[in-house]
């Protein structure tokens, strides 16, 4: 269902949101890193972070951050090839 935009999105949240190694639990990642990661302005992310959100893949529980709303699913996405 994701564009490739939004894949692109997932995968750089996928592997800023790696937390310890012992947790399995993915962490919320800043947009700020996102964009910084992809080497983009976050406002030109919007759109994608937007569509994300509404397609229920993501959320945003605090200002400046996003999660994913599947648990385990930025591991999914790490061990998907590219």
């Amino acid at each position: 269902r994701a564009t490739p935009a939004e894949r692109e999105y997932m995968r750089a949240m996928a592997t800023l949101s790696a937390a310890d190694p012992a947790d399995d639990m993915d962490m919320a990642v800043p947009t700020a890193e996102i964009a910084r990661s992809l080497e983009r302005k976050p406002a030109s992310l919007s759109p994608a972070r937007d569509a994300l959100i509404k397609k229920g893949l993501i959320y945003s529980g605090e200002r400046g951050t996003v999660a994913f709303t599947v648990p385990h699913f930025g591991r999914y996405l790490r061990a998907q090839p590219l």
